[in-house]
C-alpha cells in the first residue's frame, strides 16, 4: 500500500491501467475495493467508470449483502458482476443468498482474522468448500493467507481458483 501511495496510485490511475490492458488482451478483470472510494465519488458514477474501463466484476470487501441493494442495482445496470465474500462463519442460509446475487464466482475467505501469509490451510477448509459446493454451482475462489506454491496447489485441489495477495514462487 505504501509503495502504491508513494507512486501516486489511485482509483483513477488503476482504471486507466485497466483500459490499457483491455486494449491489448481480452482477459476478465475483477476490481477489489472498499465502500468509501465508491460512495465518496458517487456509486452510480464510479460503476459507470468501471464499466467504461472494462472492469468485468467487482468485490467491495467491506460491503455486507444486507447493505448492498444499490450496489447490486448499479452493477446490473453497468453489466458488472458483483462478487461477495463468504467467511468460515457465514451461515448456510446467508451463503445461499450470497450465491443468488453473485454469479461469476463465490469468494471464500478461508479464515477469520487478519490477512497475511500462512503456512497451512485451515483445518475445516475441505469441509467448508464441500458445503459451499452443495449450495451453488458457481466456481469458488478461495483466498486469505495463501502465499506459497505448495499451499496454493493444496488449496486448488478443492477450490476452483485462488486470490493471493503475495505468492512466493520459491
Amino acid at each position: 500500500m505504501q509503495n502504491a501511495l508513494s507512486h501516486k496510485v489511485n482509483l483513477e490511475s488503476v482504471l486507466d491501467c485497466i483500459k490499457r490492458i483491455k486494449q491489448i488482451v481480452d482477459v476478465p478483470i475483477v476490481l477489489f475495493s472498499y465502500c468509501n472510494p465508491l460512495i465518496n465519488k458517487g456509486l452510480a458514477d464510479k460503476l459507470k467508470d468501471f464499466a467504461k474501463a472494462g472492469v468485468d466484476a467487482t468485490l467491495v470487501v467491506d460491503l455486507p449483502l444486507e447493505e448492498s441493494d444499490e450496489y447490486l442495482k448499479q452493477c446490473n445496470i453497468n453489466n458488472i458482476e458483483p462478487i461477495c465474500l463468504i467467511a468460515p462463519s457465514t451461515r448456510r442460509q446467508k451463503a445461499q443468498k450470497i450465491a443468488y446475487h453473485c454469479h461469476a464466482f463465490l469468494y471464500y475467505v478461508c479464515r477469520n482474522g487478519t490477512t497475511g501469509v500462512k503456512n497451512s490451510l485451515p483445518k475445516d477448509y475441505v469441509e467448508k468448500l464441500s458445503e459451499l459446493k452443495t449450495i451453488s454451482n458457481h466456481p469458488i475462489v478461495s483466498g486469505f493467507g495463501i502465499g506459497n506454491r505448495k499451499l496454493a496447489a493444496k488449496a486448488l485441489q478443492h477450490a476452483d481458483g485462488l486470490s493471493v495477495q503475495h505468492l512466493s514462487v520459491r
